[in-house]
């Protein structure tokens, strides 16, 4: 569904009142389309989830009380570029997520910020990293190479966009029918690993969170957002969704250390 055909919608269910907003309840995204390759076939610094990371020499595979932490995904930004809306993330280098080997942490607290990292390095010089001894089997996840595919992302809680808009119950049902349906469109059954972009959020918004454990601005933006995979072996609750926010300002001034990260379950 793009915005010509959302509009159309917004119509039909009597939500008209919308019209004037459609751009800002759309927001660019890059899907993460992966395909399950082995470490050895995947070149050196190439975008992936799962597998072993490669790693610049100054920067150590990070740990939580003595564990290593999971390997989520590894982003080339130079694999970015064709796509204008992703010029706000820095170039050239790479960016690696990691999370608690043990998915023992949520979010919620402020303690909690030990139990991921984000790292960015500029360099482009990599090696891969062999896997920690400690590091638990089931915390190793199957690599897959990555595609990159535009999309449009709709927001799902409008009333945080638009909080001066009134909304009654009847217009929630029509927008979240509406919701379900722009999705439906898109490999809904697909594991939807994401970069940018509005969150298929499983619960309740997470801005709000962020701001309230961090105290660190209201300006709050998706960074990557990582699904329950099968065919990579990772699974997120029951199952659920890995959530990793930033800030506008953050983003800017590249403080990818202080990202936060929310898990999500149906």
């Amino acid at each position: 569904m793009d915005k010509d055909a959302l509009e159309v919608a917004f119509q039909q269910a009597g939500l008209t009142c919308l019209l004037p907003y459609s751009t800002t309840l759309l927001q660019p995204a890059l899907r993460l389309c992966p395909t399950l390759t082995a470490d050895e076939q995947i070149a050196i610094g190439a975008s992936k989830l799962g597998g072993l990371p490669d790693l610049p020499a100054d920067l150590q595979w990070p740990s939580l009380r003595g564990i290593p932490q999971s390997f989520i995904a590894q982003i080339r930004l130079s694999e970015l570029q064709p796509f204008a809306f992703t010029h706000q993330l820095p170039v050239p280098g790479t960016l690696w997520f990691f999370y608690d080997a043990e998915q023992q942490t949520y979010g919620e607290n402020s303690g909690d910020t030990v139990g991921w990292r984000v790292l960015y390095h500029p360099t482009t010089r990599l090696a891969r990293a062999n896997s920690p001894s400690r590091l638990p089997g089931k915390a190793f996840f199957r690599s897959a190479t990555l595609t990159f595919r535009p999309e449009l992302t709709l927001a799902q809680h409008p009333q945080r966009e638009l909080p001066n808009l009134p909304w009654n119950d009847q217009q929630q049902k029509a927008y979240a029918a509406i919701f379900e349906q722009f999705y439906h469109d898109t490999d809904k059954q697909a594991p939807r690993h994401q970069l940018l972009g509005y969150p298929y959020t499983l619960q309740n918004d997470m801005r709000s969170q962020c701001q309230r454990v961090t105290r660190n601005g209201t300006d709050w933006h998706l960074l990557l957002q990582i699904d329950s995979d099968a065919a990579l072996h990772m699974h997120w609750g029951d199952p659920g969704m890995l959530y990793f926010w930033i800030t506008e300002t953050d983003l800017q001034m590249q403080r990818f250390n202080r990202v936060w990260m929310i898990i999500q379950a149906e």
